[in-house]
């Protein structure tokens, strides 16, 4: 799966659309005051929109390094609970170079637009790397069930 591996410097070539986010968790290095953002996507490796939509998705982390300054805005709204959460996709990633006070050369500010456009993740890092943890799997939606994922 080596060609699936990404870096910062496939960014401009690489769209994270309608990728689902399964979760979210960091790697902390407390003795170097670092940690890590880490993002579970189904990686949309292909998309083919003949007769019927096929997608190629490969389960993926995607990790954001050296974060800085998180804020999640994921606001489902009040329902009186019969609003039912559809799951969280990416419609897009950005990001904006920066200074920083921090000993690192580049340095970037991440936005990551959600579902609607009107949720958001963004943070500062460094850059990112993405790994895919399965081998691609053949679909006709654009994510994949838990027993799909199964490594």
């Amino acid at each position: 799966m080596k060609n699936l591996d990404i870096t910062n410097n496939d960014f401009e070539r690489i769209s994270w659309h309608d990728n689902m986010i399964h979760g979210f968790s960091f790697d902390v290095n407390a003795e170097e005051f670092r940690s890590d953002l880490i993002i579970d996507i189904d990686y949309i490796v292909e998309w083919s929109c003949d007769d019927e939509s096929e997608f190629k998705i490969s389960p993926s982390f995607l990790t954001f390094h050296d974060i800085t300054d998180l804020y999640i805005n994921i606001d489902w709204g009040e329902s009186g609970f019969m609003n039912a959460a559809s799951g969280i996709f990416i419609i897009d990633i950005q990001r904006k170079s920066v200074e920083t006070k921090l000993r690192m050369k580049n340095y970037y500010k991440w936005t990551i637009i959600l579902n609607d456009k009107n949720h958001s993740i963004s943070f500062g890092a460094s850059g990112f790397t993405q790994k895919a943890y399965i081998d691609p799997v053949s679909t006709d939606i654009q994510y994949l069930k838990k027993n799909q994922r199964i490594v």
